[in-house]
């Protein structure tokens, strides 16, 4: 990039939206897409003013579109205002797409190739298209292999894997109907209007008041707009557009985020307003002021950006927990309400608590000289982890101070426990108990106070020490998926720390095992594996690292057994039989975000215990091999038994494996996806509960009941004798 000449590009970009404005058709101008297949998407983001055509009144949607085309689509859906002052060497000032180019650059959706050059006449693939919409839409990815669903996944570039895998699990992008996503084919304009239409959904640029639902995400991109009496089924984007201008919304459901980028110091109202997900502020370019009123509840705040943040005459939950992310050293943050937590993780960054009340204050690790300054509010306790500063005003009340880390305390307010667990800790004002631990040396109050050894004859305060972070191991559970079916499930049956699951022990071989999902509290971490062990006892494979990501800690099969077994689509529980035998026991250390670390073990039973298997007491099981038949004769004395007694694959296995399926007069049941007590109804007719086997023997005898042993294979018909 280059530093470009602003005042030359500005005066530039206005002449030519003079011209442009003069040569574009408008909406009803466009004759080539009557009849195509994007006709209905061309036609509504052509009538928003989002999509422009040619001087010959057409928009050629079968052609490729550039990459400067592509970005100009996403700049006018944002309105993006703010030109950056740094410019890619192969973009011309006089250039179109200069200015689109600039804002597109401020706005941190494009940052080049790894040339460092942007490339606009180039057409622009399908990946490339993924990782512009990732940024724009402030999207994160949960399941990094999301992707992997698609034929070609092996195609998709390091570098958009995670854009695609965002798209993909949030439903934006399906792939082609040959399960291909093309990652390096050029998009065409028709594709570029659909993708775009699929994740952008619905826009708002003129101002004035909306009301009714919306299906999908919504886009504000203006200010003085009111949304109203509103359900939005998606996420809804107060884009850069809105500038310093207004929004407000009143009765409004967010089924998912809101993503602040635009707004002023007295613009963004919430009255009455629910938000499902997250809130998130991300003003780059000033300070925004987001005023909580009435009945809204918002559980969780991310700010990344300077901010105002107030509730007003509150009636329910308002914010809950407030996390300070990403804002630069120096920029800050005010708080003025009551909320449940904030958790300071920006380093350098200033948070100023103006009224209220606030559960925990949390300065992070990771919040090297931030500073917090509590005006005239109530805390209940500040836990400090990082060399930092608090300050607490006369007007202020502290609970409990538990200082960790490095921290100076200065002001008049009051401090009832400090708990100092650290060197260089200096609290200019003396709070009513102190406790300081062993060998420590701290300032309080002017004074040198050292830790010393407890004395058990000398009664002394309690010591107000928080609760050490725990993790816990709430279920583990593996996805499969049958011969034949195109959608993965996860096992029902689940198994917590140091649990065995056998939900795959008596399946056929031709079963893909794919995930192991460790759900957990928190639920975000890392998983380190320290050994699998085969059901002879010997360590299979090396140990590796594996990132369990937010909320979805899932680690791959392949990953685990990936120096002995391959496939892109799970593997099968043939290889892993094969591999482990009857068992594999997985151990491995679980490092949660919360800096606990917790050891988890589990085993998966692959194959059935053969002093499990039950002995056929009522029928005799021969098979012809030849002629596939299956044989049953029952045992003397036991046509009375009651069906009941008898497990139904007891009369289709002598050994009461489970088969594949069984086809009872061309109805086709698929073992694992029904229960037992499904097969015995159909095949005594609903009698199995009262009949005996003998009026079993007698009812099939006009039934036609066939067995599939594997999937696969030809079925055996069953007959009595």
């Amino acid at each position: 990039m280059r530093i470009s000449k602003a005042k030359k590009l500005v005066a530039t970009c206005i002449m030519l939206a003079v011209l442009l404005s003069l040569a574009l058709p408008s909406f009803a101008s466009l004759n080539d897409v009557s009849g195509h297949w994007a006709e209905s998407e061309i036609n509504k983001w052509t009538e928003k003013g989002i999509i422009k055509g040619y001087d010959d009144s057409t928009f050629k949607p079968d052609n490729t579109i550039n990459r400067a085309e592509f970005t100009a689509l996403i700049a006018r859906i944002f309105n993006y205002i703010k030109l950056s002052d740094k410019m890619f060497s192969d973009v011309d000032d006089n250039a179109w797409f200069a200015e689109t180019v600039s804002k597109s650059i401020a706005a941190g959706i494009i940052i080049g190739d790894d040339t460092g050059l942007f490339r606009p006449y180039d057409p622009i693939t399908r990946q490339e298209a993924a990782v512009i919409l990732y940024r724009a839409f402030d999207l994160k990815v949960e399941n990094k292999n999301a992707a992997d669903k698609f034929a070609d996944a092996s195609s998709i570039a390091s570098w958009s894997k995670d854009a695609v895998s965002a798209l993909v699990e949030k439903g934006y992008i399906k792939g082609r109907p040959d399960n291909t996503y093309a990652p390096a084919d050029n998009l065409t304009r028709a594709e570029a209007v659909k993708m775009i239409d699929g994740i952008a959904g619905n826009l708002k640029n003129v101002e004035g008041t909306y009301t009714g639902n919306i299906e999908g995400n919504l886009i504000v991109n203006t200010g003085n707009v009111i949304l109203k009496d509103m359900n939005i089924t998606g996420d809804l984007f107060l884009a850069h557009g809105i500038g310093d201008g207004d929004v407000t919304l009143t009765n409004v459901k967010v089924d998912g985020r809101i993503v602040v980028r635009g707004g002023g110091e007295n613009s963004i109202i919430l009255d009455n307003t629910t938000v499902g997900s997250n809130l998130l502020v991300i003003r780059k370019d000033g300070k925004v002021r987001i005023v909580v009123k009435g009945s809204s509840e918002i559980p969780n705040v991310q700010v990344s950006s300077n901010s105002i943040i107030v509730e007003e005459d509150v009636s329910g939950l308002g914010v809950g927990n407030v996390e300070i992310i990403e804002l630069e050293p120096g920029e800050s943050i005010v708080l003025d309400g009551d909320f449940e937590s904030v958790d300071v993780l920006a380093p350098g960054v200033t948070v100023n608590v103006d009224g209220g009340t606030v559960g925990t204050i949390n300065i992070l690790e990771s919040a090297i000289d931030a500073k917090i300054n509590v005006a005239s509010a109530t805390v209940e306790e500040i836990n400090v982890a990082a060399k930092s500063e608090v300050t607490i005003s006369e007007e202020a009340t502290l609970t409990n101070l538990n200082a960790n880390a490095s921290v100076k305390v200065s002001g008049n307010g009051t401090i009832e426990n400090a708990n100092v667990n650290a060197e260089n800790v200096t609290i200019e004002q003396k709070p009513k108990n102190v406790t300081v631990a062993e060998g420590i040396k701290a300032d309080i109050g002017g004074e040198v106070v050292e830790g010393k050894p407890e004395e058990t004859e000398t009664p002394v305060p309690p010591i107000i020490i928080p609760p050490a972070p725990t993790v816990t191991i709430n279920a583990i559970k593996l996805s499969y998926k049958l011969p034949g079916d195109s959608t993965w499930s996860w096992t029902t049956e689940a198994c917590t720390n140091g649990g065995v699951i056998n939900a795959f022990k008596s399946l056929h071989d031709t079963v893909q095992i794919k995930d192991i999902r460790i759900e957990t509290t928190p639920s975000t971490g890392t998983m380190k594996l320290t050994s699998l062990v085969d059901s002879a006892g010997a360590g299979i494979i090396i140990p590796d690292i594996l990132t369990v990501p937010q909320n979805l800690p899932e680690a791959s099969i392949e990953s685990l057994a990936g120096q002995f077994l391959s496939g892109g689509d799970g593997v099968s529980l043939k290889n892993l039989r094969a591999a482990f035998g009857g068992s594999v026991k997985v151990t491995g250390i679980i490092n949660a975000s919360n800096g606990a670390q917790q050891t988890v073990t589990f085993t998966i039973n692959l194959k059935p215990d053969p002093s499990e298997t039950p002995v056929n007491q009522w029928v005799n099981i021969t098979e012809d091999t030849v002629n596939r038949i299956i044989y049953a004769e029952i045992k003397e004395g036991k046509a009375d038994t009651r069906l009941r007694d008898i497990r139904v694959y007891q009369i289709l296995s002598q050994s009461n494996n489970v088969p594949y399926s069984v086809i009872i007069d061309g109805t086709e049941y698929i073992c694992a996806q029904v229960s037992s007590s499904v097969i015995a109804d159909a095949i005594s007719g609903g009698e199995w509960g009262t009949e005996t086997l003998g009026y079993l023997k007698d009812y099939l005898a006009d039934k036609t009941v066939q067995v599939v042993r594997s999937y696969g294979d030809e079925p055996y018909t069953l007959q009595f004798r």
